[in-house]
């Protein structure tokens, strides 16, 4: 049975500038459709390399409310997973005055919206944006091992795992839990390692196809590890 790899994150997994990602179009009172990832981003290129089946669940400019979410709606058991952890301070909430109803959105830092002006100016806090996101991946982590489900977490913000500033104990707790499990490129994000490689990066700060093709290398196997644990379960399973 031919494997599954699945990606969730931002556009670094959504292959944002890579060239052939489509966002798709937004009709008024509809949502977004036609949308497809580019087949050129990291995780893309290792499930092509494995003959795995790649399904992208990765959308520009969510936050990790809105990628926890989508985990849980669309993870499916026996597949390999990829996460690429966000931002923390990017907000996602829902507008239930919105058409359609309810629909999820994500403002950030600088956006220019009445929305994101009133909440950064007035409810945004460093230390909520900390704990909300360690909760959400520690949560999301432990519904994935409930369902022997094999992940690789890597994250963006190295504020997560900040402890000189707004962390009180509780936090703590949660980052020394969460350490083993988030993955980084040596010490730097996916696009700091690209900078400090020379790797050629869009004007929109997402690092393009050189820097892709090296990040598969590297996790290539790993990827590859966790596909062959499924793979060895179900010979010991069709032996019984």
């Amino acid at each position: 049975m031919a494997g599954r790899l699945q990606s969730f994150g931002c556009s670094f997994f959504f292959g944002t500038d890579l060239g052939d990602e489509n966002p798709g179009v937004r009709e008024e009172g509809a949502k977004t459709t036609n949308r497809s990832a580019s087949k050129k981003t990291w995780p893309a290129i290792i499930a092509k390399t494995l003959g795995l089946r790649y399904e992208c669940y990765a959308w520009p400019g969510i936050g990790n409310d809105q990628i926890a979410k989508s985990i849980y709606a669309n993870v499916k058991e026996g597949s390999v997973v990829l996460i690429n952890w966000t931002y923390i301070d990017r907000f996602d909430y829902i507008n239930s005055l919105s058409e359609p109803a309810d629909e999820e959105l994500t403002i950030c830092p600088g956006d220019n919206d009445s929305t994101a002006r009133v909440y950064y100016d007035n409810f945004h806090s460093e230390r909520q944006d900390k704990w909300r996101s360690l909760q959400l991946i520690y949560g999301t982590h432990q519904y994935l091992k409930s369902k022997n489900i094999k992940f690789i977490s890597t994250y963006m913000d190295s504020l997560l795992f900040d402890t000189k500033f707004h962390a009180p104990p509780y936090t703590r707790n949660l980052q020394n839990q969460l350490k083993e499990e988030l993955h980084k490129f040596a010490r730097y994000n996916f696009v700091e390692w690209a900078n400090k490689r020379n790797f050629e990066i869009s004007a929109n700060n997402h690092p393009l196809h050189e820097a892709h093709e090296r990040a598969a290398e590297i996790w290539m196997m790993k990827v590859n590890d966790l596909h062959e644990e499924y793979t060895i379960k179900d010979a010991e399973n069709d032996d019984k």
